[in-house]
């Protein structure tokens, strides 16, 4: 089955040029100069890489770095310093000269590679040297997401790399960008890859982008997005905060939360925290080093937690399962007149919660026993600090009947 990412390259075809090759069960493993090589991708940038876990990244990684010298100083070694690329076919067609036709191809390992040597390849198009290359007819036995997933857990991905490869993960990008009109980012780079008109298409709501930090840039983030749902819906911002990692494809908590038929395939869930998180980073300095308070600089997630628990608790007045009615949020974010009170009241809030949990990060003589990091991955969610935060919340209750007035009166 090719997911959703893919559908716009199936009718893509390229002819290619090797220098040799070996086939074997589907496959042809071979060695393609670095200038054919550059040449392919830069007629075919466009949708090549779309399989990818990652776009390619601009920032100058020193991995990128590295490639870069050795391509523009000794070009013919690469072939001894790269383990290669992997393309991921429909079909391939052996033609006569050595030339191979590829049916739908897409680059699935080696996208920080190939990409590189495009670029140098621009400069210099007849550059000599060669490197590996591997290329794979997708079967029912071989699917692309498989090929994708294996061949690059032998390198250095994450968790978060993997995010394009989930089902759950690609039927909220759908929603958020044919109803909202948000670009849900879940390839690294893949919204910087993406050209000013591209870019362009993606307006947001007029609502809703009020709670961004940057108004012009209407993407949301798969990884930010997915640690600010669990610090909503798990109302717990230490663990999210401490292991990130854990709530990615492949994490311990990852499976617990996204299981088919535990979670509804809702853009809400993702979009909501990630708005109230984006509103305090703008509105409060939370993350930053201009926040008045240093606590803040640690407290995100808190932020976001404490912003959930006000609100169900306190407005809505019951428990509810964000996993199993997320629309029951809708009017609380399409009023954003009313919510930014209740915005600047979580802060509020954090702000004596701060100046009262201060003896649990101190000694007796006033001696810091912890840092900031460790308080908040650690111990901001233990028994008596949520206690601190609920009695605040308590002494808060006219304040909250009001928001809730203004919300039922709208």
């Amino acid at each position: 089955m090719w997911n959703e990412i893919t559908e716009p390259c199936d009718d893509k075809n390229e002819t290619i040029t090797l220098e040799t090759s070996l086939e074997f069960d589907k496959t042809l493993i071979g060695v393609i100069s670095l200038s054919e090589l550059g040449h392919l991708v830069n007629r075919s940038n466009k949708y090549i890489f779309e399989s990818n876990i990652r776009k390619f990244l601009p920032v100058k990684t020193k991995v990128n770095k590295q490639l870069r010298k050795s391509l523009l100083d000794e070009p013919e070694e690469v072939f001894y310093y790269n383990n290669g690329i992997t393309i991921v076919v429909k079909d391939f067609q052996l033609l006569e000269d050595a030339k191979i036709r590829l049916v739908a191809p897409q680059i699935v390992n080696g996208a920080q590679t190939s990409t590189t040597i495009s670029d140098v390849v621009r400069g210099d198009p007849n550059i000599h040297g060669n490197i590996q290359i591997t290329i794979i007819k997708e079967d029912g036995r071989t699917t692309r997401n498989n090929i994708t997933k294996y061949r690059n857990s032998q390198n250095a991905v994450k968790g978060r790399d993997l995010i394009s490869l989930e089902r759950f993960h690609n039927i909220i990008a759908g929603q958020l960008s044919t109803k909202l009109g948000y670009y849900y980012e879940q390839q690294a780079g893949a919204w910087i890859a993406k050209s000013k008109q591209e870019k362009e298409h993606f307006r947001g709501d007029e609502t809703l982008n009020k709670y961004l930090v940057d108004k012009k840039d209407k993407v949301i983030p798969a990884n930010d997005a997915i640690q600010s749902m669990a610090a909503a819906i798990e109302q717990n911002p230490a663990k999210p905060y401490g292991s990130i990692s854990k709530y990615m494809p492949g994490g311990s908590e990852y499976t617990r939360i996204f299981s088919e038929g535990e979670i509804e395939d809702d853009y809400r869930l993702l979009l909501y925290p990630y708005l109230v998180k984006t509103y305090c980073e703008k509105k409060f300095h939370y993350g930053s080093k201009k926040a008045n308070m240093d606590e803040k600089k640690y407290a995100r997630l808190l932020f976001v937690t404490t912003y959930f628990q006000a609100l169900t608790d306190y407005v809505l007045n019951k428990k509810i399962e964000l996993k199993k009615e997320p629309k029951i949020l809708d009017p609380y974010f399409e009023n954003f007149e009313v919510n930014e009170k209740l915005l600047k009241l979580s802060d509020e809030i954090l702000n004596q919660f701060f100046d009262q949990t201060v003896h649990i990060r101190q000694d007796e003589e006033g001696r810091d026993i912890m840092t900031l990091h460790n308080f908040f991955a650690s111990h901001v969610w233990n028994l008596e600090s949520k206690r601190i935060l609920k009695n605040i919340m308590k002494r808060k209750k006219d304040r909250f009947k009001e928001i809730k007035t203004m919300f039922e009166s709208a």
